[in-house]
């Protein structure tokens, strides 16, 4: 849910997946909002006080950078997703959507 509302509020992230979250699947997550652009992913395994500080830092320095960010983020946005989930849904019950 997070990264759907980041992209919708066109954010950027710094993204630290669990790793032990099913099937990888906050790293996936992660992963395709840093090939867009939109964030900068930290591996739980380096994540210190200190990285993170410096990561913060470097996007609270550059505005335009976070600018970049946040429109990047927005290309993945679905702002349809929950109307789409609820007649595929409806669908599946055999009931028009």
């Amino acid at each position: 849910n997070a990264v759907g509302e980041l992209t919708a509020a066109s954010k950027p992230a710094i993204a630290v997946p669990f790793p032990f979250a099913a099937d990888g699947h906050q790293k996936k997550n992660a992963e395709a909002l840093v090939r867009a652009g939109g964030a900068v992913m930290v591996e739980d395994r380096d994540l210190t006080g200190q990285r993170f500080f410096d990561e913060v830092m470097a996007l609270a320095s550059d505005p335009a950078r976070r600018m970049r960010m946040g429109a990047a983020a927005h290309t993945l946005a679905r702002p349809d997703a929950a109307e789409r989930a609820a007649a595929v849904l409806e669908e599946v019950a055999g009931r028009p959507a």
